[in-house]
Parts: structure tokens; sequence; C-alpha cells
């Protein structure tokens, strides 16, 4: 997909850095339908004492002012990452993960994921 300006030229992709330390934030969004997520690595940094995972989750559903926390309409499992108590997991994707939905839509953290993990995800939205 090409999104177009009001001139019709292209649009170039826009570079997206997110960093999340708590697990209630968005990585991203609330995003329109036209706009996707293209993730080009992913760095989680676990400074506890205890293992952590993390499930990178979208939602989507119709946004109705309250931003991601009301999007319900559905869940699409994007990746998972295990970090090791008091280490750094980095992830590149060559291919990129690719994030949307044809509704609004969020990538997020569940809230019931493990807590005290920096989050850094790096791509650029199309």
């Amino acid at each position: 997909m090409v999104r177009r300006s009001p001139q019709g030229g292209p649009i170039a992709p826009t570079h997206f850095q997110g960093i999340v330390t708590t697990l209630h934030e968005a990585i991203f969004g609330p995003a329109s339908p036209k706009v996707g997520l293209a993730i080009t690595s992913l760095t989680v940094d676990n400074r506890t004492s205890s293992d952590g995972a993390l499930l990178f989750l979208v939602i989507h559903g119709e946004l109705r002012g309250g931003g991601c926390n009301d999007l319900v309409a559905g869940v699409e499992d994007l990746t998972d990452v295990a970090v090791p108590s008091g280490e750094t997991v980095h992830l590149d994707f060559p291919e990129p993960l690719v994030a949307g939905s044809e509704q609004a839509w969020c990538l997020v953290i569940p809230d019931n994921q493990s807590p005290g993990l920096r989050i850094t995800t790096v791509g650029f939205t199309f």
C-alpha cells in the first residue's frame, strides 16, 4: 500500500522509535486503518532479578475516543520475547514484522506481563 499526499504523490515512510517502561502504555497507536507499522528491531532490557516474557499484541476495533483501551473487536499475536533476568535481548528483523488492521489499532503489551522491562521498538510507518 502506498500512501498518497493531497497532491497525489507518494508519502515516504516515517521512522518510528517507541520506548516503553511500563506495561500500561501502548507502544504505538491508536492508528487509523490506513497506517501500518513495520518493526525492524526490538530491544528488551530486563533490569529485574526474575526472568521475563513479553507478548506483543495488535488490538483493533472502532475508536470511540478512549484511545487504545477502547479497542476490543479483535486481538492478534504479533510476536513474543523471552528475556532472562538481568539481560538484554535484541532482535533484528531484516524482513520487518508488520502491524496494522482494517480498523483502528494499537500495538500493546498486556498488563499481566513481566514488570520492570524497558522495551525499545524501532521501525517505520507506511
